[in-house]
């Protein structure tokens, strides 16, 4: 019996897809998948444990992103391809799926009018109706929750399957090793630590002896260079940070991808939620801890890049004393 072909998207962020992986490896045991991946997550599909190279990945630029000509070369692309089943992520920022992405495959649908497929989503897109299948998935659970309750509803999945959290391949062993590891962004001003509670942070941890390192991109460091005489900045390559951060005692993230690949890795780790929903993006992992503002906001979670308060107070209100304590606390200090 030859296998049914699925094709799987649209998988924007590291979080996103590292909490898919778990699922794959199952699926692709009965199933041909395509999968749609960003630039992004190019560097970490050579990081994981995945069954041989059956699963076939397929670059596109955010649908949302209004890129007329990539979204024309994704439906081309598309339209060559074989797939009898298109399953739809259930994305917690409303905005991104439930308006263009709809669209987006009623176009496609009538480009391979010869080729029918079955479009599976969420019933609380907006658009929900031009699916062909809506399934009452909430997008206030976690992301791996909401991928599990996808697939087994349809039940390409076991009622009773508990997945290999243990996703990533084994790192290397290095001779630098820190403490804690920090990754004070995530390609995003509202999701940055404010640089006045992080130095104050840094240097109670120096007194304390602890070897620090920042990790992560070029952008998302420069505004705490200052502090380069006090810890070191580490930004590459992939698999280097991934062994760096395996071989620390504790991993402090902002919400982002780096926050779900520690919690996959099992390493200690602090997640500190800004503007992320906690119910919808905490760490799906084991050993993780969260910190979040004990100050009532109205505009929390708001999911966005930029606040428009121009403050984040989602983060500003976050004390450099809470984030001590959490970490000692952690650490059993």
């Amino acid at each position: 019996m030859s296998k049914k072909n699925i094709l799987i998207g649209f998988y924007k962020g590291i979080g996103d897809f590292v909490n898919m992986i778990p699922i794959l490896k199952e699926l692709d045991k009965n199933y041909n998948i395509n999968i749609l991946i960003t630039r992004p997550i190019i560097p970490f599909i050579d990081n994981i444990d995945l069954p041989g190279n059956t699963i076939n990945f397929i670059l596109f630029d955010t649908v949302s992103s209004g890129k007329f000509i990539s979204q024309i070369k994704l439906l081309y692309k598309l339209s060559g391809i074989k797939f009898e089943y298109f399953f739809i992520s259930p994305d917690p920022q409303i905005k991104n799926t439930s308006l263009l992405i709809p669209f987006f495959i009623k176009v496609l649908k009538c480009l391979k009018f010869k080729h029918r497929f079955t479009v599976v989503g969420s019933e609380l897109d907006r658009l929900s109706r031009l699916y062909d299948i809506q399934l009452p998935i909430s997008k206030s659970i976690p992301l791996l929750n909401r991928n599990l309750l996808m697939f087994t509803l349809m039940n390409f999945l076991p009622i009773d399957f508990r997945p290999n959290l243990q996703i990533f391949k084994k790192t290397k062993v290095i001779s630098e090793n820190y403490d804690i590891i920090i990754h004070p962004g995530a390609s995003s001003e509202n999701r940055k630590l404010p640089f006045r509670n992080l130095e104050m942070v840094i240097d109670d941890l120096k007194a304390h002896n602890f070897k620090v390192a920042f990790i992560g991109l070029n952008s998302d460091l420069e505004q705490y260079s200052i502090l380069k005489s006090k810890v070191d900045f580490i930004n590459g390559p992939l698999d280097y940070l991934l062994s760096i951060i395996n071989s620390s005692k504790l991993i402090i993230t902002m919400d982002s991808g780096f926050s779900h690949i520690a919690s996959l890795m099992g390493i200690v780790h602090i997640a500190i939620m800004g503007p992320g929903d906690i119910k919808a993006t905490p760490p799906s992992g084991f050993n993780s801890h969260i910190i979040i503002t004990n100050h009532p906001l109205s505009c929390m979670p708001c999911n966005s890049s930029f606040c428009k308060y121009n403050i984040n107070y989602c983060l500003s209100t976050i004390s450099s004393s809470e984030i001590l304590d959490s970490i000692y606390s952690v650490l059993g200090k």
